[in-house]
């Protein structure tokens, strides 16, 4: 599910509005959404892969 998330957020569609040719700090707005998703998607998995280690209190 997640995956799917983050598969969506590099769609054509959502590239395309980041695309616009504007500038932050003389870095693109293209490459900064690219890098921001990437990195979220490397601290998610690591949160996700940290706690599925752990066994439920319930069980």
């Amino acid at each position: 599910m997640i995956c799917g998330a983050l598969i969506l957020l590099m769609h054509y569609p959502l590239l395309n509005l980041a695309d616009k040719g504007g500038t932050a700090g003389g870095i693109p707005v293209l490459l900064i959404f690219i890098f921001t998703v990437w990195a979220l998607a490397i601290v998610l998995y690591y949160f996700l892969s940290k706690n599925s280690g752990k066994r439920n209190r319930y069980e």
